[in-house]
């Protein structure tokens, strides 16, 4: 299955249990507590690139180099780039979203959970 295929699956995976979260009573809105803690009175905290390094080495070790190369690929915008040429600006998003792959189970663990 081709990389794409992987991160359509997981989209899909997370927005119908997304859906399912009111029935739950959990709110569906996003936790904003990764990119907007704050340093004081409305002022976010400033992702570093610490940071970012342990999150993508996460990622690549739980879900592999080729997940990795594209989550990294979509926020710098060029295809092959490096976690080095990504913009401070792109720090948190690039978290949260890693984030939000870290926490998803790998597609055939989610097909064996629907049965």
């Amino acid at each position: 299955m081709a990389l794409e295929d992987d991160v359509k699956a997981l989209v899909t995976a997370l927005a119908n249990l997304t859906a399912k979260l009111p029935a739950m009573g959990a709110s569906t809105a996003p936790s904003t507590t990764t990119t907007t803690a704050t340093r004081g009175p409305g002022r976010p905290r400033k992702v570093t690139f610490d940071e970012v390094k342990v999150v993508a080495k996460k990622l690549q070790d739980e879900k592999g180099n080729p997940v990795a190369r594209k989550l990294i690929a979509t926020h710098v915008g060029t295809e092959g780039a490096k976690l080095v040429e990504m913009d401070e600006s792109k720090y948190a998003g690039f978290i949260a979203d890693a984030e939000l792959l870290l926490a998803q189970a790998p597609v055939a663990e989610q097909a064996d959970a629907d049965l």
